[in-house]
């Protein structure tokens, strides 16, 4: 699972992207299979003419979708004078000031301690087996130490060095869930 390094433009303010590259493969993958065990639940329904039965499933299936693009969207954002970690449901903001140490753990994970002795989990780089083949998590701790390196120490005096966690807009995932009630509603209601 080699590291994504890109420039995406879904990042806040721009910025290097950094994520296992098997995650969108897996997400969409996920995803695709929802909905082709969703197809063939569908034709088994409309056959037997239930008319509840759809909806249902449709509500399901979307928001198992909504779930897996969650998670297939969790990424680290190497800004400008800041990281950004996009997890399932937040989305932390850290300036390269205040974080201590950056490194790869035993289990795969990677470790991000701010100087106040807390930390940041990233949950793109959660613990897996395969990272100790290909090092995915420390060749990303390398990366974002090189930036604390070139920018930490230098970081402008005004920065805020508290870490700022906002929850994270994810417009297809929130509108899947929105969709998925509406369908659930109208499949109770049959």
């Amino acid at each position: 699972m080699p590291i994504r390094q890109s420039k995406e433009k879904e990042a806040l303010g721009g910025g290097k992207v950094l994520r296992r590259r098997s995650w969108p493969f897996i997400f969409w993958v996920g995803i695709v299979f929802m909905w082709l065990i969703y197809s063939l639940t569908l034709l088994t329904a409309l056959v037997n003419g239930d008319r509840r039965e759809p909806f249902l499933l449709a509500a399901i299936t979307l928001a198992i979708t909504s779930l897996f693009h969650r998670i297939g969207t969790c990424k680290i954002v190497l800004r400008e004078s800041s990281l950004q970690v996009d997890n399932f449901f937040l989305r932390s903001l850290v300036t390269y000031r205040s974080i201590s140490r950056v490194d790869g753990s035993s289990s795969g994970g990677l470790n991000i301690r701010t100087r106040d002795g807390s930390g940041v989990s990233s949950f793109a780089f959660g613990g897996s087996l395969l990272d100790g083949f290909f090092k995915t998590s420390e060749r990303a701790a390398e990366e974002i130490s090189s930036r604390l390196n070139s920018k930490g120490s230098a970081a402008r005096p005004m920065e805020s060095e508290r870490i700022i966690r906002r929850i994270r807009p994810c417009w297809f995932a929130d509108g899947s869930l929105a969709v998925a009630a509406i369908f659930m509603l109208v499949g109770l209601a049959q």
